[in-house]
């Protein structure tokens, strides 16, 4: 397994160097206002953990909203089913701190895109990442697209509408997907697993495996499974996640024991990005 760091621009040393920095100058400038020296430091450090801390609670509160009405029909597909577009669009820009596109643009840099390809995305949303893959397969390239929720999918059909783009999206579960053996040269599922049950979650990486074709790609980006407290602290995306997401099988370990190669595990922080091909 190869474990790269966190930015592809900016190191994880050099932010945590940048942010010393910043907490030296808020410090130096609370006291030269005169602030007591003890109270400088813990005033900033408890500013921040208040910061995450409404952060986390209001985006709870958004999550419940986003997710009302799930599961409650009997032919509804498992695990929790997003139904906002509109508020998932402004969340995610929220939780990534408006740096949702180079956010994209790293996971599609690991999918390795090529001219012509066919790509399938399950658990699409509203198409955001289609939409961003579209430039690199170029017009011969496919764009296909599964999603539970029929708001979510009509969305991303006015998005792609208003950049004159054509995407072909199906309404289904990531477990049972609607595509015929070896269709795919590229299969992404970004923020989707954990969403899941534990089982549903296997059997979707089963059929992601399935649908793709021999030297195909998989790219799969979820809560990483192993946080740490410090990590999910300094989080804003697994902080508003907390107690309500489920836990994310060890997808390394599912891909190997159903015959991918070339693993790659990418820690992104809170996330993490997992890059395989089925010989």
């Amino acid at each position: 397994m190869t474990l790269t760091s966190a930015s592809p621009r900016l190191s994880a040393a050099h932010r945590h160097w940048l942010i010393v920095l910043a907490g030296l100058v808020v410090t130096l400038a609370l006291l030269m206002h005169g602030v007591e020296r003890w109270y400088a430091p813990l005033a900033l450090v408890g500013a921040g953990a208040l910061l995450h801390v409404i952060v986390g609670a209001a985006l709870v509160v958004v999550a419940a909203l986003m997710m009302r009405g799930r599961g409650h029909r009997h032919d509804a597909p498992p695990g929790v089913v997003l139904r906002t577009p509109r508020l998932y669009d402004a969340v995610v820009r929220l939780m990534s701190l408006g740096r949702e596109r180079r956010m994209r643009a790293d996971w599609l840099d690991l999918a390795a895109l090529r001219p012509g390809e066919a790509v399938l995305d399950v658990g699409c949303g509203t198409g955001t990442l289609l939409l961003a893959a579209a430039e690199r397969v170029g017009p011969t390239g496919a764009l296909r697209g599964l999603e539970a929720a029929p708001e979510m999918i009509e969305h991303a059909h006015a998005k792609a509408r208003a950049q004159g783009l054509a995407l072909e999206l199906a309404q289904g579960s990531a477990d049972r997907l609607p595509y015929a053996d070896a269709s795919f040269d590229v299969a992404l599922c970004t923020l989707v697993l954990h969403h899941l049950p534990e089982d549903v979650q296997r059997a979707a990486l089963v059929e992601l495996g399935r649908v793709l074709r021999p030297g195909g790609r998989v790219v799969i980006v979820d809560l990483h499974p192993r946080p740490g407290l410090l990590r999910r602290l300094g989080s804003i995306v697994a902080l508003a996640h907390g107690s309500a997401a489920k836990a994310v099988v060890d997808v390394e370990v599912e891909l190997r024991a159903l015959g991918a190669v070339d693993i790659e595990a990418h820690d992104r922080g809170a996330l993490l990005a997992t890059r395989a091909r089925f010989p």
